[in-house]
């Protein structure tokens, strides 16, 4: 509309602009008044549309600025929605857990206290050894050898069968930290009490026997191993040095 009436007032500018000149009669001017007043509404009417076109402008303006903000909203939004999308579908990475302490190494001997079974008997070492540099009394006895001592282990020897029995061909050794074996002293224990010597032959059902082994070991080891082989199985306990608890 406004740009029909920008045209129209142009026309009407050049129409006037002539008949000031030269009168028109043909188009109803007939005199250069007329001509002017044709020129100035001319004038007017361009005026007049040029203002109405200026002033849409700025609402073109806004509403284009309306529709370019709306759309980046709705970007952001999508943007947005997308990407806590991925952050919902995205396993997060799992926190590792502290792997568990490994396992002590499994233990090949017993502590003393603790009995085992073999065949018909159960069998224990009851305690840490006495060490002593003689045996005996000073008229029969027995002295260590320099730089040794008799240590005396006291076992525990149950008959669990139902019969009478001997606990025949078995095998006691210790060892010490270096590698060292001690056979034991078969004649040693000729020096102990009678209650102290370990008696294993006719033991009764059900009964027990206690008594110490002797051996003859080095003054100064750190550990000492019981070994006992027979032919229904085989033991060992650690009997020196002890836990505190036993």
């Amino acid at each position: 509309m406004f740009r029909t009436l920008g045209v129209i007032g142009f026309l009407a500018f050049l129409v006037g602009l002539v008949s000031v000149f030269r009168p028109l009669k043909a188009l109803g001017i007939k005199s250069r008044q007329v001509g002017i007043l044709v020129l100035v509404g001319g004038l007017v009417l361009m005026v007049v549309a040029g203002s109405s076109t200026e002033k849409g402008t700025p609402a073109q303006s806004t509403q284009s600025a309306q529709v370019e903000q709306a759309q980046t909203s709705q970007l952001q939004a999508t943007a947005q929605t997308t990407q806590e999308a991925t952050k919902t579908n995205t396993p997060s990475a799992a926190t590792p857990s502290p792997s568990p302490p490994p396992p002590p190494p499994k233990k090949d001997y017993l502590e003393v206290g603790h009995a085992t079974t073999i065949g018909i008997w159960e069998i224990a070492a009851l305690g840490k050894p006495s060490f002593y540099r003689r045996i005996g009394d000073e008229f029969l006895g027995e002295s260590a050898d320099s730089g040794y001592l008799f240590a005396l282990v006291p076992i525990r020897v149950k008959n669990t069968s139902k019969k009478t029995d001997s606990l025949s061909f078995a095998i006691w050794t210790m060892k010490d930290d270096e590698g060292n074996e001690y056979d034991i002293q078969t004649m040693a224990d000729m020096y102990l009490d009678e209650d102290e010597q370990l008696d294993v032959t006719q033991v009764p059902p059900g009964a027990a026997r206690n008594g110490y082994l002797v051996f003859q070991v080095k003054e100064d080891v750190s550990e000492l191993f019981l070994e006992l082989s027979t032919s229904r199985g085989r033991a060992k306990w650690k009997v020196y040095p002890v836990r505190k608890e036993d």
